[in-house]
């Protein structure tokens, strides 16, 4: 399991009311195979919306890779 492998930026750490922000999420799959979830845990000063959870369902599967021999006898 891959612990590191969640990256989240976002556009503005200090946004007033009725502002918005850019949150852009990665994941790194490289050498995992099979079903992961993680979690974003967002926390503001809004007295409605303290803090929000966003959820992650990934499922990646293993490619085969074709052996290729060239038939070198023509």
């Amino acid at each position: 399991m891959c612990l590191a492998c969640i990256e989240a930026s976002i556009s503005s750490n200090s946004l007033k009311p009725g502002e918005s922000a850019e949150l852009k999420v990665s994941y790194d799959t490289t050498d995992y195979v099979g079903k992961d979830e993680k979690h974003i845990h967002i926390y503001s000063n809004d007295p409605l919306a303290p803090d929000k959870w966003i959820s992650l369902y990934v499922e990646t599967e293993a490619l085969s890779i074709p052996n290729l021999t060239p038939d070198l006898t023509n």
